[in-house]
Parts: structure tokens; sequence; C-alpha cells
């Protein structure tokens, strides 16, 4: 299926709010108004629009495939706070065939540098352990999938390090070693036991609200090791994308408030957790999901290659301050 942002045209997307009408009449929901405002943005699987019903704002998400529809409402039903409606409409009742679900949102904005405040840390950490407090009995986390990646990784990491005076391919050379040294010496650290996770945690995926701090867009959802879902989002705060908004960062990232902000949310995890382990794990992970990052950037980029380059130097300190250098005070 072509992509919505593409075939749609303004009288389109006017049909479309008739249609949507119209639509909700026939599942008798009183709805009086529909005002779609426009598009918000679009990922691997869907197109998100912005649009309120009877002046109350909702997120409308148009998707390509059936199988990734279907996901994101057992999803979402699962995740969604009763209070919230949701609205499923079938690519068979609509005349351009697409497969969309609409869902009430606060109106808020994707988190950035001007919200790293103690209170909205506060609420992301209820947000985030909140998500992670489902444990799965069977099947812990895998050691082989984790060497997996990081082998998966290595000849291109290794081959973009030479583009960069600052790392060099030697460089990264030692620390994919390095790391896969560190998960066979410590296989039985990361054998934990397997909680739900998002799975996509970056900063255009946390909505900062009046009331709240919320996640969307939970086509991912799985069962892993919290850490990892923790450590890509730390990483995730340099990713500039080309649809506005670009970045988290109105200049150059403001690490020092970075760290602030974060620390104050990942503190929570060994106490709530009772996570001896906690730090380790997530330093190793984080040097995982930057490895695998810059294997995988698009170097043509001016600013992709700056965010690449930013996220693999933060997961190397973060394996080196918290595994290397941890494991060297033993």
């Amino acid at each position: 299926m072509a992509d919505p942002t593409e075939v749609l045209s303004d009288e389109q997307l006017a049909e479309l709010e008739t249609d949507l009408l119209r639509f909700l009449k026939t599942k008798k929901i009183d709805v009086q108004e529909i005002e779609l405002i426009g598009l918000k943005g679009a990922g691997d699987f869907s197109t998100v629009f912005a649009l309120t019903i009877d002046g109350v704002y909702h997120i409308m998400k148009v998707y390509r495939k059936d199988e990734s529809f279907q996901r994101e409402i057992r999803h979402l039903r699962r995740q969604l706070p009763r209070e919230r409606s949701i609205y499923v409409w079938p690519a068979s009742s609509n005349r351009f065939k697409y497969f969309i679900v609409i869902i009430e949102v606060p109106e808020g904005m994707q988190l950035h540098e001007r919200m790293l405040s103690p209170i909205v840390a506060e609420r992301l950490g209820d947000c985030l352990i909140n998500l992670h407090s489902l444990k799965f009995r069977k099947k812990p986390v895998s050691i082989t999938d984790i060497l997996h990646l990081l082998k998966e990784s290595r000849r291109d990491a290794i081959a973009h390090g030479a583009l960069f005076p600052e790392l060099g391919s030697h460089r990264i050379e030692d620390i994919v070693d390095s790391a896969i040294s560190y998960v066979e010496r410590h296989a039985d650290m990361f054998r934990v036991k397997r909680v739900r996770t998002h799975n996509d945690l970056w900063w255009a995926n946390v909505i900062v609200a009046e009331e709240d701090v919320y996640l969307i867009d939970w086509e991912n959802l799985g069962r892993d090791d919290y850490c990892r879902d923790l450590a890509f989002f730390r990483l995730m705060v340099y990713y500039e994308r080309t649809a506005a908004p670009v970045s988290m960062w109105d200049e150059e990232p403001d690490n020092s408030a970075l760290e602030t902000f974060w620390t104050s949310v990942l503190e929570r995890y060994p106490e709530a957790f009772k996570d001896e382990t906690f730090w380790q794990r997530y330093g190793l992970y984080a040097v995982q999901a930057g490895l695998l990052n810059f294997s995988r950037a698009y170097y043509g980029d001016r600013r992709g290659a700056r965010a690449a380059l930013n996220i693999v130097q933060t997961g190397i300190r973060l394996f080196e301050d918290y595994c290397l250098a941890t494991e060297a005070q033993k």
C-alpha cells in the first residue's frame, strides 16, 4: 500500500473527514464535528495525523499492512487507560482502503530539551517502571542473541570508524571485542527474566502533556530486559530525522542537563526491582545499541553522521564506565 502522505490530496483528506464522521455515527458514537489538523509524522509501519473529535485531541494512525494494524490494536488495548477512547476503522470500511486506528490522547509535545525538568523525569520514571513491571517466567534473555547483535555490527562499525578521526577503526574494533568478551565472562548476569518492553523508545515516542508523560507507538511491544529499552532510549536522544521536529535539541545537545535528567530516572530501577546488576547490563546494552546504529547509519547525510557519532560515542562511554571500570575495581 502506498504512503498516504503521497496519495491523499487536500480534497481527499477532506473526504476522509466526512467518511470518518459517517463511520463513527454508524457505530452509534455521538460525534458532531471532526477536524483533521494535519500530518504529525511517518514511520516504518504507519503515518500519523492529528485531529480533533468534538474538540478533543486525537491522533490517527494510518497503517500500510493489516498485520501491523492488528498488532497495534492489541497492544493499545493492553496499555491505554480505559478512560481514553480508541476507534478502529478497518480498510473494508473506507473508500481509501487504509487500516486506521484513532486514539484519544492528551494534547502535548514530543520530548524536547526544554522539558528536561525534575517533574518530567519523575513522571517519565513512573511511566517506564509501570511498563517494565510485568515479568514473564519462561525463557530468560538469550546470551546468544546478545552476542549475535554485537558480532553483526562488527564489520560495518569498524569500517565506518575510519570515517571519523576522533574515533577510528581500531578503537571500534577494540570496543566490539571487549563487549563480546565481557558478555562471555559474565553470561549469568544477562540471563534475567524478560519483562514487557516498548522496543522503540526515543524522544518522538514520548509525549509530555500538562498533566502527565505518556508513550506512543506500541507496534514493537515485546519481551526483553528493560535495560535494553533504557539504553536504547538514552542513546536515541541524539537521533535526528527528516520530518519536523527534526531533533530533540534546538542547537547542540546539552549533555549536562541530559545526564541530570536521565540519571534521576535510572537511579530508581535498582531499588524498584531489587536489581544488583542493573548498571552493568545497562552499560553493555548501551554499547550494543550504539554499535548497531553506527554500523547501519547513512553517512551521506552530514546531520545523520553527526547523530550516529554522538550515539556510538555515548554507548562506548557508558560501557566503559559501568562495565569495564566496575570490573577493574573488583
